[in-house]
């Protein structure tokens, strides 16, 4: 339900409620619009973060995002290709000279991994120390029974 819905068909109930929070009529029926939407996405399914990010962007934004994602793309767009053939969905890297650059790992990467890779050895030997402390305590446990 829209606010200009709530306008024109409960204005008599909008002004009540207005007047009793202080706020102006219009205000009211956007929020009371609001609420009303987000109570229909919850029954839908709708988490309260995605109502507030369908909200927070513009719908004729949205839809241009959606048709721009749906629409085709490269040289059969614009009619170039003859329909009779087929193109390749392969699409090749590079700058357009030819020249292909490899795919390869942000700088920095290389010392966050070896980081990493300490960490889980400190973690390994910690845990096998662990393990033969808690083996010895068992056997001395099991001598101690017999």
């Amino acid at each position: 339900m829209t606010p200009q819905h709530l306008l024109t068909n409960h204005r008599d109930k909008l002004e009540v409620t207005a007047k009793h929070f202080g706020i102006s009529v219009e205000q009211a029926a956007i929020q009371i619009a609001d609420e009303l939407t987000l109570r229909e996405a919850r029954r839908g399914g709708a988490s309260d973060w995605a109502v507030d990010m369908a909200r927070a962007v513009p719908t004729n934004l949205i839809r241009d995002i959606v048709g721009d994602n749906r629409a085709p793309t490269g040289p059969s767009a614009q009619g170039i290709v003859p329909s009779s053939q087929q193109l390749s969905s392969v699409r090749t890297g590079g700058n357009g000279n030819g020249h292909v650059v490899p795919l390869s790992n942000p700088p920095g990467v290389n010392y966050a991994d070896r980081l990493m890779d300490a960490q889980d050895a400190r973690d390994r030997a910690e845990l096998i120390e662990r393990d033969a402390k808690l083996q010895v305590l068992q056997r001395m446990a099991e001598r101690s029974v017999k």
